[in-house]
């Protein structure tokens, strides 16, 4: 239901779906804004994109929270703003979704848009990986294999077999 000018409202089930978002459905704002972002069946459109996702958001929807904090993380649709990034990835880290606190993991450990903090990227790194975000366990396997014996050594292989389990191929490696 997609032609040159976006998403086709003219379809039976285009009215439907967009009258349940024009409703205040948060799945279906949150739907729209991955359709307009991705070119899914609409036309992509960064600045409807942030406009629905904000939408959903706005009603505590978590992916749409973590998509927004992704559009202003690259500046898509709205203003770059790593501030205003880190607050919906934020937000969505509030309601536990880990891919949210693994790009916070990312941003701090990099220092994208805050000053690099290894502290603070540490903290959301082991919060990720405890949640079970496999690139999370992965990397703080090799974080405590840096350089280490015993113990340390002990804690990196949990954690590769923990992303291994999960189809990590590296961490399979690692593991191996």
């Amino acid at each position: 239901w997609v032609g040159q000018r976006g998403l086709h409202e003219d379809t039976e089930a285009g009215r439907w779906f967009r009258r349940a978002a024009d409703q205040g459905h948060a799945d279906a704002q949150f739907y729209l804004g991955v359709m307009y972002r991705e070119g899914q069946r609409a036309t992509q459109d960064a600045d409807k994109a942030a406009d629905w996702f904000r939408r959903a958001a706005d009603q505590g929807h978590a992916s749409a929270q973590f998509q927004l904090g992704a559009l202003y993380d690259a500046g898509e649709g709205v203003r770059q703003d790593g501030a205003e990034a880190i607050r919906w990835y934020l937000r969505a880290d509030e309601q536990g979704l880990t891919e949210a606190q693994y790009t916070l993991d990312l941003m701090y450990a990099q220092g994208r848009r805050p000053p690099k903090d290894r502290t603070t990227a540490a903290r959301w790194h082991q919060r990720a990986a405890e949640q079970g975000h496999a690139d999370a366990q992965f990397h703080l396997g090799t974080l405590r294999l840096d350089g280490a014996s015993g113990p340390q050594a002990t804690e990196a292989a949990r954690w590769y077999r923990a992303a291994a389990e999960q189809g990590h191929a590296a961490a399979q490696y690692n593991l191996g």
